[in-house]
């Protein structure tokens, strides 16, 4: 299994929650390369039932 540290982001401690538009931006950003990289090899994936590499490599980078 592969863990991650985890950050908490935008949080005040007041304990307000603040939203943080770049952030937003930047996910979008990082879910699209994923979603291209899955694109490349989705018919092979679903016709040999295997895992989807590319995807997973994309999203570890991001």
């Amino acid at each position: 299994m592969n863990l991650q540290q985890v950050q908490l982001r935008n949080f005040d401690p007041e304990g307000n929650q603040l939203q943080s538009y770049s952030d937003r931006a930047s996910f979008r950003k990082r879910a699209a390369a994923v979603a291209e990289a899955a694109a490349t090899e989705v018919d092979a994936v679903d016709r040999e039932a295997r895992f989807p590499r590319r995807a997973i490599d994309a999203a570890r980078e991001q």
